[in-house]
């Protein structure tokens, strides 16, 4: 049940890493472009896993409750969990694809 702390920690470190991601623009081009998306890339995956400890804080896996088959799911903060969750997946795929754009692989 310690999820949540964890969460709230990852989120921190990778609210700072997205500061230095959107500052990055303001970096000489030469390094610019490497730290926008290494910041972007582990900010995210940070993100991913502070959504993880949230949920499993939230109790997420466990949908059923006495008043219904999926009652949990439409609880607040579970549902934010799962919200957290899906927009840090696709952030990190924003930036897998940005990252083969940079380096040309």
């Amino acid at each position: 049940r310690d999820g949540g702390h964890m969460g709230a920690l990852l989120n921190f470190v990778g609210s700072v890493l997205f500061v230095l991601n959107t500052m990055a623009m303001f970096w000489p081009a030469s390094t610019s472009q490497a730290w926008h998306v290494s910041t972007g890339v582990v900010g995210s995956l940070l993100f991913t896993a502070s959504a993880i400890g949230a949920g499993e804080h939230n109790d997420w896996r466990h949908l059923a409750t006495p008043r219904g088959r999926c009652a949990r799911l439409f609880q607040p903060a579970v549902a934010l969990s799962y919200a957290n969750f899906a927009g840090s997946v696709l952030f990190v795929v924003g930036y897998v694809v940005d990252w083969h754009a940079v380096t040309g692989t």
